[in-house]
Formats: C-alpha cells, sequence, structure tokens
C-alpha cells in the first residue's frame, strides 16, 4: 500500500508540475489565411504541440496542402490534477471555432482520442443551442481512435479527474 501511494505522489508532483508552454504563434501552421483551414484537438493527456509533433513537420512540407491554414487546439488534460470536463472544453472550442476559424470558407475537424469527444460536444452545442447553420463550415470531422462507445474506467482514477469520469461508458457526454 505505501508503495501505492508514492507512486500516486509522483505521478501526480510530475504531472502537475509540467508547464506546456508555447509561443503565441505556435498554435497555428503556415498562418497565410487561406480558404482553408484543418483544427486539430489532442487527447487525453496530450497537448498541441506533443501530439502532432511530427505530423505538423509533415504538413508543414508537404507542397499539396499549399492552400491550407493548420491550427491546433491546445487545453489542460494531465494524468491527475485540476482538469476542465470535455463539456467545458468543447465550448472552448466552440468559442474558437466561432472566432478564430470565422474567416475560413471551409474547416475541417480533427480529433484524436478525447480530442474527438471535445469536437462532438461542440458540434452537440450548437445543434442544441439551434445554431446548425453555423456549422455549415465544417466540411469534415476524422475522428481518430474515439472512445464513441465510452471506455471501461476504474471508479479511483474517474474521481481524480473529471476528464476521465466523462470517458466512462455511462458518462453524459
Amino acid at each position: 500500500m505505501t508503495k501505492f501511494i508514492i507512486v500516486v505522489g509522483l505521478v501526480f508532483l510530475l504531472s502537475t508540475s509540467v508547464v506546456h508552454s508555447k509561443a503565441p504563434d505556435q498554435d497555428i501552421l503556415r498562418p497565410n489565411n487561406h480558404e482553408n483551414v484543418v483544427m486539430f484537438v489532442h487527447g487525453y493527456t496530450g497537448d498541441a504541440m506533443g501530439t502532432w509533433k511530427h505530423f505538423r513537420e509533415l504538413l508543414r512540407d508537404d507542397p499539396d496542402l499549399g492552400g491550407y491554414d493548420f491550427l491546433f487546439l491546445d487545453y489542460p488534460s494531465r494524468f491527475v490534477g485540476p482538469n476542465p470536463d470535455i463539456e467545458f472544453v468543447g465550448r472552448f472550442l466552440g468559442t474558437e471555432y466561432r472566432e478564430r476559424l470565422s474567416s475560413y470558407k471551409h474547416v475541417y475537424l480533427v480529433g484524436h482520442s478525447m480530442g474527438g469527444l471535445v469536437i462532438k460536444s461542440m458540434v452537440i452545442d450548437y445543434l442544441r443551442d439551434g445554431r446548425s447553420s453555423d456549422l455549415k463550415k465544417i466540411e469534415h470531422i476524422l475522428f481518430l481512435a474515439t472512445p464513441n462507445r465510452g471506455v471501461d474506467i476504474p471508479l479511483l482514477m474517474r474521481l481524480f479527474n473529471p476528464q476521465l469520469g466523462d470517458l466512462f461508458v455511462t458518462s453524459k457526454q
């Protein structure tokens, strides 16, 4: 039991002490104000830079993608610690969609794992609020390893992190 407490304590300290700092322009790749934009949404315990690191390099160097801007949504998602729930992050994505993507004609959303649930949450909010016409710019949504049917997560882990609770099989999310 003592080993378990020490391990949990270390994980907590490591997960809350790591700060993902980034320059303001690092969340956008090729900011050329094209008509097309692809927004990438990372998953559980990921971040905008680390999750898509090598993929960013491929996007940047591909001449066939010259007509696209690429944005990478960042939000807190630690193994243990203060994390917003998926619904909150979905509203944040909705704000980013409304404010930062309004000048684009065509929007493509890519969600990895929990990031796909964040995208779904945003779309559901728009539909629930009667704003379906605001979603017309979205051409495609791509879900990569998104747990559409939930994940069976032990209760103890769900108590430590609201994002894990949202991933649970019977979650309202």
